[in-house]
């Protein structure tokens, strides 16, 4: 699934899931994490307040791996800054949709299998000036245009 189809989708839920909970009376509301699961009993999303507080969702494969995660970070320098991750079959984290910087800045990351970033694009957080990274294959960061963040 693409980023956007997920992100689609996602919407969709948001647009239709209120509609149907204001059709009820009483307005329910759920405090700590919400697991929905399929028809066979395995979990397929959990919604909840992360590690640390901050909202998260997470949404699994049948066999129970993650594949897709959408939140924000809890702390550090980054506490607050969006997330969106696709994870690989294997769970690995593979593509990471991410603000940095003091301006919000965006990112795109692609990892390789063992976690390191190979391919990076986005926009510096000083002043905003676009940058792509690789990395070769001595492991050494290397820039597609002249301006590193």
């Amino acid at each position: 699934m693409t980023a956007s189809a997920f992100t689609g989708a996602l919407l969709a839920i948001i647009l239709i899931l209120p509609t149907t909970l204001e059709a009820r009376d009483t307005a329910r509301r759920v405090q700590g994490i919400l697991e929905a699961y399929n028809p066979d009993n395995q979990r397929i999303a959990l919604i909840g307040a992360g590690n640390e507080n901050q909202g998260t969702l997470f949404l699994f494969s049948p066999d129970g791996t993650i594949t897709h995660q959408l939140g924000s970070y809890g702390s550090g320098t980054e506490q607050g800054q969006s997330l969106m991750g696709l994870h690989g079959r294997d769970g690995s984290l593979r593509y990471l949709l991410r603000l940095h910087g003091d301006k919000d800045s965006p990112a795109l990351v692609m990892k390789d299998k063992a976690g390191r970033d190979k391919l990076v694009i986005g926009l510096s957080g000083a002043d905003e000036t676009p940058y792509i990274s690789y990395t070769d294959a001595k492991g050494e960061q290397r820039s597609l245009i002249p301006t590193l963040p």
